[in-house]
């Protein structure tokens, strides 16, 4: 998810307001045009913030259901593919939010949830260490590619040149 184009707005003070503000670990669906159906997880604290009217609010009624997990279940198949099965409109593809309420999603039980995402944190810890390794990697590669071009454009000194010839 995106979070550099931010646009700020004055929610109505009304239910509204209060409907849509979002929360760190809210799953958000986008429900109108080219990207509809897509979900991304709000994984930070955005302060006071509100979806807008082309993003839905999903908050799953069970707390204990980790929101990476529902993310992963609604990014494939699942969700996604029932809710793909909602969407009308030829030009500028939408849903409802009828739509978002009545979505089913497939869930595993509880302890394979924890299984799951724990093996999950397992992986993307290690990702995260190939990917320090590899960015390390490349800064070696550009300081020895640096070093050879320095050595290799330095200016000839004729005599140490001829020198080496002989």
């Amino acid at each position: 998810m995106r979070l550099d184009d931010l646009a700020f707005v004055k929610p109505p003070s009304n239910s509204e307001g209060s409907r849509t503000q979002v929360y760190k670990n809210d799953l958000l669906i986008v429900i109108t045009g080219a990207g509809v159906t897509n979900p991304a997880l709000l994984e930070r604290d955005l302060g006071e913030a509100y979806v807008s009217q082309h993003v839905g609010l999903a908050r799953p009624s069970d707390s204990s259901l980790s929101p990476w997990l529902l993310l992963c279940l609604m990014a494939d198949a699942g969700g996604r593919g029932e809710l793909i099965e909602c969407a009308y409109g030829a030009g500028k593809p939408g849903l409802n939010l009828d739509n978002i309420r009545s979505l089913s999603v497939p869930l595993p039980p509880f302890a394979e949830q924890q299984r799951i995402v724990a093996k999950v944190d397992e992986l993307m810890a290690l990702c995260d260490q190939l990917e320090a390794s590899l960015t390390g990697a490349d800064e070696t590669r550009s300081k020895l590619l640096d070093a050879l071009l320095a050595e290799a454009l330095a200016p000839v000194d004729a005599v140490a040149l001829q020198a080496a010839a002989e």
